[in-house]
């Protein structure tokens, strides 16, 4: 007897390929079949795991984008529960071409993984994804300065792909760099004196330079605030979670972290130039 009630009897094959497949990328036990994951949410995913530190939710459908799907993001998100979305289809489907990429290209953008499953029972995953919780819309990139534009959104990329804590690494890479850059230059003008920068070649702590930056008002003391508050951010979204309340916390950290990110870099070059300083990074 079979244990999916709702799910069509064609699709039941690849749902349970898709189970083991799971299983052994993520040494998971057996999932809850057809069950609510949580009151607040009004989805019942085809099957779930409840892990130490969240959940991962699969949808098994023609679709690469249910509507099941689309119903469920907003109340995910509401909740704030550490939900990864998996959606997973048959990867000889019947879609006309440009459908399925629209409806593929519309289930990354909002962060959720996808996993075709073959006729052989054979899984590819084509996208990882993301606990929903930590999910940002993408910025406007044409706002960026060109010479970072590139940079920014290989970093949004990687962030909604699956590795957001790597995504806001090299955002805060880019305002590193674009910090140094800043203090070697006005090192070598003179206006910057205190402190002990000596070059970027040589170490010397992120936060006591931007420290340094304000003292002697390099440039605009508020976007450097800003910078000084995201390299505390980023620090405390540095720690591993161990239960579910450790990772709602950490994903708030890190999507504000990215959030700011965004924010800074779009304005730091403004700020930069206006002091007669250029944008390094």
């Amino acid at each position: 007897m079979s244990k999916y009630k709702l799910l069509p009897a064609h699709l039941q094959p690849i749902a349970d390929a898709a189970e083991l497949v799971i299983k052994l990328k993520l040494n998971t036990g057996n999932p809850f079949v057809e069950s609510a994951i949580d009151p607040k949410i009004s989805w019942s995913p085809t099957f779930y795991w409840k892990t130490t530190t969240g959940f991962i939710a699969c949808e098994v459908h023609e679709s690469p984008f249910p509507v099941s799907v689309r119903l469920a993001f907003s109340d995910i998100i509401a909740s704030g529960l550490p939900i990864k979305i998996i959606v997973v289809h048959p990867s000889n489907t019947s879609r006309m071409q440009a459908e399925y990429i629209k409806e593929l290209n519309e289930v990354k953008r909002l962060g959720c993984g996808v996993l075709t499953i073959g006729d052989d029972g054979i899984g590819s995953f084509q996208h990882q994804g993301i606990e929903l919780s930590l999910f940002i819309p993408p910025p406007k990139f044409s706002s960026f300065a060109q010479k970072i534009r590139a940079a920014i959104e290989h970093a949004y990329d990687i962030y909604i792909n699956g590795d957001p804590r790597h995504g806001v690494q090299e955002i805060g890479q880019l305002i590193e760099n674009a910090i140094i850059n800043l203090a070697d230059q006005a090192k070598k003008n003179g206006k910057l004196a205190s402190g002990g920068f000596i070059s970027p070649t040589v170490h010397y702590a992120q936060g006591n330079l931007i420290d340094d930056l304000m003292r002697d008002r390099i440039i605009d003391n508020a976007i450097l605030g800003k910078c000084r508050g995201f390299v505390e951010d980023r620090n405390g979204s540095s720690h591993r979670p161990k239960s579910v309340k450790q990772t709602i916390e950490v994903n708030k950290k890190l999507k504000n972290a990215m959030a700011a990110g965004f924010l800074i870099l779009e304005d730091l070059p403004k700020k930069m130039k206006e002091k007669g300083f250029s944008m390094r990074i």
